[in-house]
């Protein structure tokens, strides 16, 4: 390095640098952009963020607010978590209020689209202990001593029930572990797994 702050690649092409350097001098007007713009800091084009829906989100809705909103890539989006960010649904997703969604913006449709939704609604498992002998004519039964696998919690205490619907004909001991989940399309629990019955 020289005193004048200038320096002499031997046997390297520069050119490439050149370029480089013309394309920032010109705030990315170059003819051709050496990198993605998504590879460049605050870049439009990769801008995500994660949060929870402030309200519920039906399939005809074309955006909904989101609140919590954490920065996963790009420039900070709000202030603080009470500050919502409206995002677009062009896929028709549904979504229940404090759901957890991902977000991500959008340069073709200049807004906030999802991309990911944990919708709590849709994955609610949990295991517990039948109430009574199930048969393979038990249509529904109850299940005590509920614990939660993913999802919010169903009951308060391990006394609390929750009738479950025996859709497979299955067999079951009193006391015998069952697991079950959320069956949204007969909006309705049901057995997904037990234990075989002793006899």
């Amino acid at each position: 390095m020289a005193d004048d702050d200038t320096f002499v690649l031997s046997g390297k092409d520069v050119s490439r640098l050149d370029e480089m350097l013309e394309w920032f001098e010109n705030a990315g007007r170059y003819g051709r952009p050496l990198y993605r713009r998504a590879q460049l800091p605050n870049a439009a084009a990769d801008r995500r963020g994660t949060g929870k829906f402030a309200e519920d989100m039906a399939s005809t809705d074309a955006s909904v607010d989101v609140d919590n909103i954490t920065t996963i890539y790009g420039p900070p989006l709000v202030e603080s978590s009470t500050d919502t960010q409206e995002v677009f649904n062009p896929a028709g997703w549904e979504a229940s209020d404090n759901d957890i969604c991902r977000f991500e913006f959008n340069r073709s449709s200049s807004h906030f689209e999802f991309y990911s939704i944990h919708n709590t609604d849709l994955d609610k498992r949990y295991t517990g202990l039948l109430t009574g002998t199930m048969s393979t004519g038990t249509a529904s039964i109850s299940v005590d001593n509920i614990a939660t696998i993913t999802g919010p919690d169903l009951v308060d205490s391990s006394t609390d029930t929750q009738t479950v619907f025996n859709t497979h004909g299955w067999e079951g001991d009193n006391n015998a572990t069952f697991r079950f989940e959320w069956n949204q399309a007969t909006s309705q629990f049901e057995f997904y797994a037990g234990d075989c019955p002793s006899t």
